[in-house]
């Protein structure tokens, strides 16, 4: 009797969490599957996409990216509390300007560095909360066989995101 009151009086261990990441307000999203591997760290597999299009002008993008989290929580184990990230991100894009007919094809990366707070409550719904800072580097190539207009970018910018999921 002791026994089983103990297995049915603890709190179920979560150490997986799916989550949608991101902007949804701008047409550029992320699913990310965390899973704890210790009691303070966890790494995240991430693949994004995205999708924005106007009346003269469609954007389309994907990418696939990596984070290690390590959690500062004492009283609860990984992924739960207050954690320090890093991550790096690889994406391609295409840009379709239709009054000119263009064709633009972007690549890039990005890194970053980023400090959150990820809520698990008690029926597994999740939210994440984070900032920091990134370095983005990007490479912008017309789709012409003549001088291609070709442009590297990279710059050091804010990161910032929030997520809603589920832990199992």
């Amino acid at each position: 009797m002791i026994v089983c009151s103990a297995i049915h009086g603890q709190e179920k261990q979560r150490t997986w969490v799916a989550s949608l990441n991101g902007g949804a307000f701008l047409s550029i999203s992320n699913i990310s599957l965390e899973k704890a591997f210790t009691n303070r760290s966890t790494v995240s597999l991430i693949p994004s996409f995205g999708y924005f299009r106007s009346e003269q002008f469609t954007y389309k993008t994907f990418g696939i990216g990596t984070e290690y989290r390590y959690y500062f929580q004492k009283q609860k184990i990984a992924p739960y509390g207050y954690y320090a990230a890093a991550g790096v991100s690889f994406a391609n894009g295409r840009a379709d300007i239709e009054t000119s007919a263009r064709i633009f094809d972007a690549k890039g990366y990005t890194t970053q560095a980023v400090a959150g707070k990820h809520w698990i409550f008690k029926k597994g719904f999740t939210i994440d909360a984070h900032l920091g800072i990134q370095y983005v580097g990007l490479n912008v190539r017309e789709r012409v066989e003549q001088k291609p207009l070709e442009q590297n970018y990279n710059w050091i910018l804010p990161a910032f995101g929030a997520g809603v999921g589920y832990a199992f």
